[in-house]
């Protein structure tokens, strides 16, 4: 990101092509709708591109970027156009099934599974075991991106896997 920051676009470009796919897979958890993922994801390179000047490597790089994922959908989520598009969504029933990202049909069937489980979860919950199941992040890049502390990223996680693992044990009886 140094390089970026200096104006290197190819620097940029593999940050890009590092990070797009991850981003797409992290973002449709949140949103649900392949369409509208691209354009977050497209928003977000975008925000750290006119932001490289101002940043600072003060935690790891794939926190700070995540950290911009997250918020970017936050933001949608709260706003009048996720509502109407979720209206419209349902209506037609479009743009909601990915393609397939960057992981084989084995990791895809175990992710889809986990998914579909963790729709009941509450948002923090489901984002912090997002993170560090589908991601690999560590507690501390949980709590960097959620905005949390150390000890409460904890906690999220623990719970969410005890809520998960309670709803996988009954789904099997």
């Amino acid at each position: 990101m140094m390089k970026v920051k200096e104006g290197d676009e190819d620097a940029f470009r593999v940050l890009f092509e590092r990070y797009r796919g991850k981003l797409m897979r992290y973002i449709f958890g949140m949103i649900g709708n392949y369409s509208v993922t691209e354009d977050i994801v497209q928003e977000v390179f975008l925000k750290l591109f006119l932001s490289r000047k101002r940043y600072k490597p003060v935690s790891s790089f794939r926190a700070y970027i995540y950290r911009i994922a997250h918020n970017t959908c936050v933001n949608f989520l709260k706003s009048r156009r996720y509502k109407e598009l979720s209206h419209l969504s349902i209506e037609r029933g479009n743009g909601n099934v990915p393609p397939s990202f960057d992981e084989s049909e084995e990791e895809r069937e175990r992710i889809e599974i986990l998914k579909r489980e963790m729709k009941n979860l509450p948002e923090k919950q489901r984002t912090a075991i997002q993170l560090a199941l589908l991601e690999g992040m560590s507690y501390e890049e949980i709590a960097q991106v959620i905005g949390c502390s150390y000890n409460a990223a904890k906690i999220l996680l623990f719970r969410a896997k005890e809520k998960l693992m309670e709803r996988l044990r009954d789904e099997k009886m």
